[in-house]
């Protein structure tokens, strides 16, 4: 008869490792084919740092019984501590429970940098005088504005730039000649710093 318990290795990723992809499964591994009544979601759960957030999943049994994989409802997040706890609840085929529970930690990969640049998009021209004009456009993430204008399409001239970051864009260019048409184009950074550039476009006072 089998009077042994199962024992356990936590794995996937190891305790205390860092850098674990926000996209993984969890998984335990037993010495033994475990019974699979005893495996579910309250004998084997995944937890936030605190342990009081229990972070929905569905568990299940592979390779034979023997490992026990965790699938997260959601993404894991960016830079986030979790746990992976196992109750004594969790037997094996002959009924032997864990001698005791056992708890795993890792810690998620960072979020990634920000390596593009801001979508400009929708650039208008409206309430053009004989002396200024505003200019509008959006971008796809908050971002600076600034506007390059001059009578060539080599501009010469910037307006101030607003460090607001914002998705929708609005800068008034004056101190403009009148019956002229000038060409500009728009820029937005993003908190970044990556940096977009219209094509040229034209206006004429």
């Amino acid at each position: 008869a089998d009077h042994t318990a199962p024992t356990i290795t936590l794995t996937n990723p190891a305790n205390e490792s860092s850098g674990a992809s926000i996209g993984v499964s969890p998984s335990v591994t037993f010495s033994e084919p475990l019974k699979s009544s005893t495996v579910n979601t309250g004998s084997i759960k995944l937890l936030a740092a605190d342990g009081t957030t229990i972070i929905p999943s569905s568990v299940s049994l592979v390779d034979g019984g023997t490992r026990v994989v965790l699938t997260p409802s959601s993404p894991l997040g960016y830079s986030t501590i979790y746990r992976i706890a196992v109750s004594t609840a969790v037997t094996d085929e002959a009924g032997n429970a864990l001698a005791s529970s056992a708890n795993t930690s890792f810690t998620t990969e960072p979020v990634p940098a920000d390596t593009t640049a801001p979508s400009i998009t929708n650039i208008q021209t409206t309430g053009v005088t004989y002396n200024s004009a505003t200019i509008t456009w959006t971008t796809n993430e908050p971002s600076d504005s600034q506007v390059e204008y001059g009578t060539t399409s080599r501009y010469g001239s910037v307006t101030t730039l607003n460090t607001t970051l914002t998705t929708s864009h609005s800068v008034t260019v004056t101190g403009l000649s009148q019956s002229t048409v000038y060409h500009f184009r728009v820029k937005s950074k993003d908190a970044a710093a990556n940096q977009a550039t219209s094509g040229d476009n034209t206006f004429a006072t």
